[in-house]
Formats: structure tokens, sequence, C-alpha cells
């Protein structure tokens, strides 16, 4: 006898709170009419979970969907929160389940739940040191805290020029940094800048203005640790908020781009360690050499202060793309010919993830 067909998007129950080392059981509410086929776990938590389903184990990641099969078995499941993510806040949030029978779709797409921004709010600084032409802000951050923006206005109806660096203070990380012509009128912004509050307790805004001392106004963005959104995309790359908590989910990398031209042989850095909190995701690496292509190879290897993590040669291979490659130290070239030689890194700067 085949099995009937259902339409829709299932039962939802919850959410349920969750607590570490504490076993949550739930039980299909369709068991005595035709049991689920499948079941959507939707964790809104900073805890992994470790899920028990018809005699199979599941791993499910903080704040990330997933649908996993009940295979019919019409029983309980058994939720177990470990590893919790070590920040401030981020233990909060709990576990939506979507029973679904033969048939239905879940209501979201599995994949990163990502943060809905909900608010923003004027932030006022901590401190104000004055050292012309310096003027340094510190900014408290919250844990909620995703991103930042700062309006500079005019000064007694004229506008200036100013130079701005915003760093992490916990993680001493730039977040942002340039120069911005600030209108006559109105007000002009900079940002928004990402700067977490899971990671840094407050951020350093310092300003160089040689005319007049800046009229600046931050502007923070939070979002709710227990409100996401599913994102899905091919083969996408997650930008942290902290180990495990997605901000964003992209479907490109290599956003930033460095390079540097070698005319020698010795080890060369081509990119600064990242800092802390954060390691260097390396999407592709390049080469361009000046000189003419002969029977002998020129030869680039990439080091991480440790070990050569990619080779390229000309004229055979100039271009490797490395598809997200984590670094957690400098990044070096060793050329084999002292001809002139330009050496490309893209790259992506990311929160350093829970990889097990």
């Amino acid at each position: 006898m085949s099995q009937m067909g259902y339409s829709g998007t299932g039962i939802t129950q919850g959410p349920y709170s969750l607590s570490q080392g504490v076993t949550l059981t739930l039980n299909d509410p369709s068991d005595y009419s035709q049991s689920s086929l499948n079941v959507q776990l939707q964790n809104n938590s900073g805890f992994a979970l470790t899920v028990q389903s018809a005699g199979a184990t599941y791993s499910i990641m903080p704040f990330f969907a997933q649908t996993i099969p009940t295979l019919g078995g019409g029983q309980s499941i058994t939720v177990l929160p470990t590893n919790p993510i070590q920040s401030a806040g981020n233990q909060t949030g709990g576990l939506t389940v979507v029973w679904l029978l033969t048939g239905q779709t879940a209501p979201i797409q599995d994949g990163a739940l990502t943060p809905i921004i909900i608010n923003s709010r004027e932030q006022t600084q901590s401190s104000y040191t004055v050292t012309p032409p310096y003027y340094t802000y510190v900014y408290p951050l919250q844990a909620t805290d995703q991103s930042q923006e700062f309006l500079f206005f005019p000064v007694s109806g004229a506008g200036y020029s100013v130079t701005y660096t915003i760093t992490g203070t916990t993680s001493n990380h730039v977040y942002g940094s340039g120069t911005v012509v600030v209108a006559s009128s109105g007000s002009t912004p900079i940002g928004a800048f990402q700067a977490f509050g899971s990671i840094d307790s407050s951020i350093t805004l310092t300003l160089i203005c040689n005319t007049v001392a800046p009229k600046v106004q931050a502007v923070f963005f939070t979002s709710a640790l227990n409100t996401y959104i599913s994102n899905t995309s091919q083969n996408p790359v997650i930008i942290d908020t902290t180990a495990g908590v997605p901000l964003d989910t992209i479907t490109y990398g290599g956003a930033s781009q460095t390079s540097v031209t070698t005319t020698g042989t010795g080890s060369t850095s081509l990119l600064g360690a990242p800092s802390l909190g954060y390691q260097t995701r390396v999407h592709s690496i390049a080469m361009f050499y000046s000189g003419t292509a002969s029977t002998t190879p020129v030869i680039g290897r990439f080091t991480d202060n440790v070990s050569v993590f990619a080779v390229v040669t000309y004229p055979y291979q100039n271009t490797i793309y490395l598809g997200g490659l984590l670094i957690n130290s400098s990044i070096n070239v060793i050329p084999s010919s002292s001809t002139s030689t330009i050496w490309v890194v893209n790259y992506d700067q990311v929160v350093q993830p829970t990889i097990s």
C-alpha cells in the first residue's frame, strides 16, 4: 500500500530552552496518525547539538537549520546541547522543531541562520582624548552589536578633511580606515563597519584633522541573538560574528587583495598575521613574471611561517584557486628567480571558526 502524500510546511513546535548537558526529548506529534518522515531542527542557540533520531546520531552546529530523517520511526528524538560558544550572551536562544510528513517541506531552507538587525542607537563615547591633530574616541560595544556607522558634521559651516582608523580594543583588529571629506552642510557618513560586540568590548576611533576639531556622531546597529532567518547559496562562505555564529552568507570570496614585487630569492612577506580572534581565508593566489619563458620554470612557494601551503609555476600554472584555505599566521612567498615578479593573494579576514 502506497504512503499518502501531504502538503504544507509541517507541524512547528517550540522554541524550547536549552541547557548545557541537559537532554531534551521531543515526541513526534503525528505519531498517532502518520509518522513524520523528517524533522527540521532550527538551532537558534550558541550550543552544538547532538541529536539521536531513529537510531542514528547527528550533529547540528550553533545557529544552523538542518533537516534530518526520522525514517518513519514515529518515535521521539533526543537533543543534547554541548560545547557552547564562549562569548557573553551567545548561550541564549532556543530550539524550534518542525515535524514533516511525506511530501511536506520545511518552512525555511537548511543553512546558516542570520541575525536580523532590529535596532540602532546613538552611542556616546566612554572616553575622549584630544592631542591636536589627533582626536581619539572610545565607544563601548554591547554583545549584540553587529555594525557601526559614523556621521561627520561641518564645523562653523565649513567642511574639512579627516583621516580615520577604527580598531577593536580587545582583538586589535582594524575594522576600517581611510580619509573622508566632510561636506559643508548636512552629515557625511562612513560605514557601516562590522565590529562585533561578541569579540571586542569596545572600539577606538582615531581621527587626524589639521584644521578643526571634528564633529562626529556614532550610530551602532544591534541584532536579536534569538531572532534569525535562513540564508542559502551555492558553495557559501559564512562570515562569523564569533566562532560558529554567522552574520551573513555570501557566494563569493577574495574581497581583499594584496601583492608584493620581488627581485630576489629570499622569503618575502606578502600578508601579515590576522588579528586576535581572526583568520585569513585565502581565496586564490597568482603570479606575474616579467621575464622570458624558458625550459626552467619559475617557482613561487607560498608559506605560512611553518610549511608550504601552495606552489605556483611560470609558465605552467600562474593562478591557483584555494577555495577558502584558513591561515592563522602571516603569508610569505619564496621565489626561485631574482627576476622581477609580482605575487598576489586574494583573501578575506573572517572570525576564527570552530572546526572539528
